[in-house]
């Protein structure tokens, strides 16, 4: 029972690893932007944190930027597109916290499926 706990993990550790690897690798800046948020908000759905599409979104954008390869500038530009496509809201940096305006459009933009998160609801 144990080793089976234990196996699954291993598996959903490495289909997390190679959807960042495809992240970083592959997808252009606003998909990567996009799908961190898509995945960040499906996780505190999940944990239950998540008030509609309102989550906590503590990341700076260095952070994000060092996480996925990009200027702390081209985070910056990138965020604002997404903010005026209407995806996403302005993210109220005191409260630490993002909504999603569009969550279809934002998945798709972000090419986020997730499924490889292996999260049950």
């Amino acid at each position: 029972m144990l080793g089976a706990k234990l196996l699954r993990e291993s598996f959903i550790d490495s289909s997390v690893s190679r959807e960042w690897l495809c992240n970083v690798g592959r997808r252009s800046a606003e998909a990567r932007l996009a799908h961190v948020i898509c995945e960040l908000f499906t996780r505190h759905r999940a944990a239950g944190s998540a008030d509609k599409f309102t989550f906590p979104f503590g990341l700076t954008q260095t952070a994000i930027g060092d996480a996925q390869g990009l200027s702390t500038v081209h985070v910056n530009r990138v965020l604002q597109h997404l903010r005026a496509k209407g995806l996403i809201g302005s993210s109220d940096a005191r409260a630490k916290t993002m909504t999603i305006l569009d969550w279809e459009e934002l998945q798709i933009v972000g090419d986020f499926d997730p499924g490889y998160l292996h999260i049950l609801n």
